[in-house]
């Protein structure tokens, strides 16, 4: 009988199954590009990272004072607030320059969640 352990299963009809090999893609990276970590942000200033090897990638701004946390970039799209941000190509993945409308009110602090996905065998 076959170890299946490293392996996904997939149905193909009922009783019967393929065992199709899997690779789990490179750890996504991610680096702050500026401002450098532990120094206040101006209120002008964008907040930029690197995210590579991410097939998904959400960023969230805490704002500071018990202020609400807003979601900055999910699935494909800027949110309202942080529309005149950019996102550009890196090698393996995107620089996103992080600009709030209006300005920050204060030092936020930033929450970047990368994935990667299965890539089949």
């Amino acid at each position: 009988m076959a170890d299946f352990s490293d392996e996904l299963i997939v149905w193909i009809e009922p009783f019967e199954y393929q065992a199709l090999e899997a690779e789990v893609a490179t750890l996504p990276t991610i680096s702050v590009v500026s401002p450098t970590p532990g120094t206040v942000i101006r209120a002008d200033q964008a907040f930029t990272v690197d995210v590579t090897g991410a097939s998904l990638a959400v960023i969230v701004a805490e704002l500071p004072a018990g202020g609400p946390s807003e979601v900055v970039w999910v699935l494909d799209a800027f949110a309202e607030a942080y529309a005149d941000s950019s996102r550009a190509v890196v090698p393996g993945g995107y620089r996103y320059e992080i600009r709030r409308r209006g300005g920050w009110r204060a030092a936020p602090r930033f929450r970047v969640e990368a994935a990667a996905g299965l890539v089949a065998g």
